[in-house]
């Protein structure tokens, strides 16, 4: 089965894309239009959730997505994401929510599984799975509830050393994803210099449970310079772990 939430980040810069493209002018001079079309929606898939331990101050956003999977042919389909209207902090009762669902998108009836991303004020970003499953048979089925879920996070935070052919990286993102489960988080560091302080907020966990940090560099372009998988790990639980150090020291790229 794919990974839910990288199809969903993917999709949705694929989406920011065509909308960008969209509103260029086509080069003719002034009323241009394109020739691009942005995905047909076919249905709107409904339901509400009630959120606790919702930080303060609120988080920039939280978005829900939803993918299907038929055990018997390995067929999935996933949505974009679809943010909810976050209104204040601490517990927020039966918030209702909304999931376009795009032609694209490759629906077929099936359980569906859901997610929630959440952005923080700080620019640090997380992934949380919803573990209420619902059958959805059709693109504009009203699921109802998908029970309580808690944003309580955890921080982890430290140092990293990293160079890339002997000069400053220009962006480093460090994903902090804890073994067995879906929990993650990611942070992105801006020329980072030597021992750069990092912290990386996620969700925390149900028991005591290895984290591991995979480290990517990219170029000012956005280009990759390398990857790192499972540089370092650490134990963490329900509470902050701090003075993790990533010692990656100078990578080489062509």
């Amino acid at each position: 089965m794919k990974n839910k939430k990288l199809f969903s980040v993917i999709s949705t810069v694929m989406l920011l894309v065509l909308l960008t493209l969209m509103a260029c002018d086509d080069g003719g001079g002034g009323g241009g239009t394109s020739d691009l079309n942005l995905p047909v929606i076919i249905g709107t898939i409904t339901g509400t959730i009630t959120l606790t331990d919702v930080p303060s101050p609120k988080p920039k956003s939280v978005s829900i997505s939803v993918s299907g999977f038929d055990n018997v042919t390995y067929d999935y389909w996933s949505s974009y994401d679809s943010r909810i209207n976050i209104t204040g902090s601490g517990t927020l009762s039966n918030i209702s929510w909304s999931i376009p669902i795009y032609e694209d998108d490759d629906f077929f009836p099936s359980t569906g599984n859901f997610s929630l991303w959440i952005e923080l004020t700080n620019n640090n970003s997380f992934s949380i799975d919803i573990p209420t499953t619902k059958t959805i048979s059709s693109v504009n089925a009203n699921v109802g509830s998908l029970g309580t879920v808690s944003l309580k996070t955890i921080t982890l935070s430290g140092t990293i050393n990293v160079t890339c052919n002997g000069q400053v990286v220009p962006y480093v993102e460090i994903m902090a994803s804890a073994s067995s489960t879906s929990a993650y988080g990611y942070t992105t560091l801006t020329s980072p210099v030597a021992n750069a302080s990092w912290s990386i907020t996620m969700p925390a966990l149900s028991s005591s449970t290895q984290v591991n940090f995979s480290v990517y560099g990219m170029s000012s372009s956005g280009t990759t310079l390398f990857f790192v998988y499972n540089t370092s790990s650490v134990n963490a639980y329900n509470t902050n772990v701090s003075g993790i150090t990533l010692n990656l020291g100078n990578k080489t790229s062509p």
